[in-house]
């Protein structure tokens, strides 16, 4: 599962393809240049998942990153909604941004992980039409 989610998560972020499955999650990279990994449609339904609150999964995301030593997590914002974690900041890569997906993908009841995390030299995406 995790040298699927270490591909998919490089092809997705430098742009070899929009979209890309790592065992039952999906990353995809949205227009705003955002990248996004949910679990399939099929796993998100788990009840379990959803009686975890917004607020214990902000607790735990935050205590992970701030113990993982790959992780500047003062450089991360978090937010919760509904089991939807948005992750913000600017960190020193893509190896450290992947690293807080991670984090957050793996925390009970989280449904879908934004990730919203800029590092230098990070692609942009192309201008909309």
């Amino acid at each position: 599962m995790e040298r699927a989610f270490d591909s998919a998560w490089r092809a997705v972020v430098f742009g070899a393809q929009k979209t890309a499955e790592a065992g039952d999650w999906v990353i995809e990279k949205t227009q705003d240049g955002a990248v996004v990994a949910y679990r399939s449609t099929k796993k998100a339904g788990n009840t379990a998942q959803r009686e975890v609150t917004d607020g214990a999964i902000l607790t735990k995301i935050k205590t992970r990153l701030a113990t993982d030593p790959s992780v500047s997590s003062g450089a991360i914002d978090v937010d919760v909604q509904n089991g939807v974690v948005t992750l913000k900041g600017h960190v020193h890569g893509p190896d450290e941004a992947k690293t807080a997906v991670r984090l957050a993908q793996q925390t009970s009841g989280v449904t879908r992980v934004v990730s919203r995390v800029t590092w230098p030299g990070m692609p942009t995406p192309p201008a909309a039409r």
